[in-house]
């Protein structure tokens, strides 16, 4: 639930402003440069802002939800798998490819699947298949 939130707070709150603008852009250069900067800073922030988050409150998340260091760093592993997810995802919608980003969705929900029979089922499993899924 953390990760959904937070990837819902810091990238899908920017996803549909970075696809009109990076369409707008791709039409008139066929390049995506400047829009791409500033969805590639804005989830570079947001990596950020989720680790120093989990920094600071770590005895309060830890206290409420019984999650250990190793199991927030699997945490963080996963937002950055899923935010890695959408970022490319973006990408190619802002290329008016739609097609392209449909396939990178089905080909990370396959590996999702793949990852979550193959490996042990344990919380830092389930977590560790976001990120994997999404460099693979």
């Amino acid at each position: 639930m953390i990760i959904f939130f937070a990837t819902s707070l810091f990238l899908s709150s920017s996803a549909t402003p970075f696809i009109i603008s990076a369409n707008r852009e791709y039409k008139k250069t066929k390049s995506i440069s400047k829009s791409f900067t500033n969805q590639l800073l804005f989830f570079l922030i947001s990596l950020g802002t989720l680790a120093l988050i989990f920094l600071i409150f770590y005895p309060f998340i830890s206290d409420f939800t019984g999650l250990n260091k190793n199991i927030l760093i699997y945490l963080y592993l996963a937002f950055l798998g899923i935010s890695l997810l959408s970022l490319m995802g973006n990408y190619f919608l802002g290329m008016d490819q739609k097609n392209t980003s449909v396939q990178i969705d089905i080909y990370y929900g396959v590996l999702l699947l793949f990852f979550l029979f193959i490996l042990p089922f344990n919380l830092q499993n389930i977590f560790l298949t976001y990120f994997l899924s999404a460099i693979a």
